[in-house]
């Protein structure tokens, strides 16, 4: 920790303290593997049939959501929940939905992927 102080007449004085940043053992865990989760959910989403998608969305926005991708868990709840809604649903119009989840998850994948080599 570090302790520093500045001080101007008439205006006052301003101290500083500095904490060291510590995370966590489960913080650590958490982005240690964000990368393979996410991983993981593209492949679950790519391989599912159509007939497991709901349960496959349910279970995949949950997990990623977990480590904090929240956008993306969201995007991908948002769709299990339009799988599960009762409405006929076109089976090009899910599967484009399907792909333009993808797409967005393997562009996050990759860009953690680029920051992990430029650390």
């Amino acid at each position: 920790m570090g302790v520093r102080s500045e001080s101007v007449e008439g205006e006052g004085t301003t101290i500083i303290l500095e904490f060291p940043l510590y995370l966590s053992q489960a913080e650590k865990l958490v982005i240690d593997r964000r990368h393979e989760v996410l991983a993981r959910a593209i492949t679950a989403l790519a391989a599912s049939s159509r007939q497991d998608l709901y349960q496959v969305t349910h279970d995949v926005g949950g997990s990623i959501g977990f480590y904090t991708f929240t956008e993306e868990s969201r995007l991908i709840l948002d769709f299990s929940q339009w799988l599960n809604s009762g409405i006929v649903l076109n089976k090009i119009e899910v599967e484009n939905r399907r792909q333009s989840i993808l797409a967005i998850l393997k562009l996050r994948l990759d860009s953690l992927l680029e920051r992990e080599v430029d650390e």
